[in-house]
């Protein structure tokens, strides 16, 4: 993630990669994201916010990789 709010970018690789037949390859090491952003109180306790991660890799272009997000489950603790 681009910008972490804690400033650390630790991953483990010790984890397994699932190799399909057609050379696609799905990893999914598990991780922790810090992130923060400005929140509008005017309408509390009606309000919504919207926070946005930006996410990328440091050897691979937008052409060589794809991000897939399953859950939208969000931890506000």
């Amino acid at each position: 993630m681009h910008e972490s709010a804690d400033g650390e970018y630790v991953v483990t690789t010790l984890t397994k990669a699932i190799l399909h037949y057609t050379g696609k390859v799905i990893w999914t090491p598990p991780a922790i994201f810090k992130s923060s952003c400005e929140i509008d109180v005017r309408y509390f306790p009606f309000d919504q916010q919207t926070c946005f991660m930006k996410f990328g890799s440091w050897t691979y272009d937008g052409n060589q990789q794809t991000y897939y997000f399953t859950l939208s489950l969000v931890n506000i603790e």
